[in-house]
Parts: C-alpha cells; sequence; structure tokens
C-alpha cells in the first residue's frame, strides 16, 4: 500500500514540474501558385479590370500575388466573356525561356501596364489573408511590348 502511495505521489510531483511553455506556433509561408480565380470585371477602351483571388501570409503579399494572378490569366489563359478570351501567349513554356517575360511577371515589370490595383475584399485568418483585388491592365501597351520583345507575333505576321 505504501508502494503505491508513494508512486502516486512521484506521479503527480513529476506531472506538476512540467513547464507551462505552450508549444511554439508554426508560421505558414505560402508561395505563388496560379489559380483560376480571375474573372471578367469590366472592360473599356483596351483596359481589361479582372477581379483575382490569392491568399498569403499578409495582405501585401497577398495583393502582390493577386496582381500577378491576373497578370498571369491574362497571358496564358484568356478571360472568359471578355475581349481578351483567348490567351495573349498560346505556348506557355516556350514563352518563359524568355528573360522579358520573367521581368515582366516576377520582377514588378507588369506594374508599368498596370493602370489600377485596388483592394475589393480582404478576409483575415488565424494565418492568413485572403484578398480579391481588382486588377486593371493597359492590354494594347502590354501586348506591344510583348511584340517588341519577341515573345509574341505581331497580330497577322
Amino acid at each position: 500500500m505504501k508502494l503505491n502511495t508513494i508512486g502516486l505521489i512521484c506521479t503527480l510531483i513529476l506531472l506538476s514540474c512540467t513547464s507551462g511553455k505552450k508549444p511554439v506556433e508554426q508560421k505558414t509561408v505560402y508561395e505563388y501558385q496560379r489559380s483560376g480565380m480571375v474573372n471578367l470585371s469590366r472592360q473599356q477602351n483596351g483596359l481589361l479590370s479582372v477581379n483575382s483571388i490569392q491568399t498569403a501570409e499578409d495582405v501585401n503579399k497577398a495583393v502582390s500575388f493577386a496582381e500577378i494572378n491576373a497578370l498571369e490569366n491574362i497571358l496564358f489563359r484568356g478571360i472568359p466573356g471578355s475581349l481578351q478570351a483567348d490567351p495573349i501567349i498560346s505556348n506557355e513554356k516556350e514563352a518563359m525561356t524568355k528573360q522579358a517575360l520573367t521581368k515582366l511577371i516576377f520582377n514588378e515589370g507588369y506594374r508599368i501596364f498596370m493602370t489600377d490595383s485596388r483592394l475589393i475584399e480582404r478576409q483575415d485568418s488565424k494565418n492568413a489573408v485572403t484578398v480579391t483585388q481588382e486588377v486593371t491592365f493597359d492590354i494594347p501597351a502590354l501586348r506591344k511590348h510583348l511584340e517588341q520583345n519577341g515573345v509574341i507575333r505581331k497580330f497577322g505576321l
């Protein structure tokens, strides 16, 4: 009986000696991935506005991801219901070998063809922010830039 009591007391002492530290919460790091979550907002005089949805660990990164997502969908997928329903670039794999395209997409070169970018909606969760960003691009200027840099051929050639 004394042995059981001593064992119980030792167990209680050991359990009470554990530290009260909470486990360190791992912060999720989001990497960019293109999504099909891009929809036509409006179009007028060569300007195409789309709503793009993206998620990241902070609002600035989510906005940047949404802008790149919008551009990539215009370039490689097209925007259904718009005058740019077909993609500007038909062969993505071949086009991505061109340095001009990499600079345009991933080094913020697209910003010179973006006439507006505004936050439509923001949803915060524990480790992430999801944004809906309305992004407007000057399609004729973008197309001309791609032609001048040999990414696409001029229309009709």
